[in-house]
């Protein structure tokens, strides 16, 4: 780059004369020549962030550790999820946020 490397992208290399995209999972304030990545508890699918406040928060019941591109579910997260969500579904008040987690989880299974 000729100068400082922009924000949201990298220069991996003192002589980088394009800068290159950010990676997921990551972010790159201006000046980055290796990506930082999503801290635990976020993640980002997303290329080009520049700052971590633009890493997605990983939703209740799933985890993200740092540097994640989406949040991932383990078997034994998934069964307190389902006993709140068949408690829900029971007294027939299921939300659109237990619907949502419940086809998440379920997606993550296959």
């Amino acid at each position: 780059c000729a100068g400082l490397c922009p924000a949201g992208q990298r220069c991996p290399e003192a002589a980088t004369t394009e800068p290159r995209p950010c990676t997921e999972g990551n972010f790159c304030p201006a000046g980055t020549s290796v990506p930082w990545p999503c801290p635990e508890g976020s993640y980002s699918a997303a290329t080009n962030l520049t700052k971590e406040d633009e890493c997605t928060l990983c939703p209740v019941g799933f985890t993200c550790p740092s540097g994640s591109t989406d949040p991932d579910v383990s078997e034994s997260d998934l069964l307190p999820s389902f006993r709140v969500i068949a408690t829900f579904a029971a007294s027939g008040e299921v939300s659109d946020f237990h619907e949502e987690v419940k086809a998440s989880a379920l997606n993550k299974l296959k």
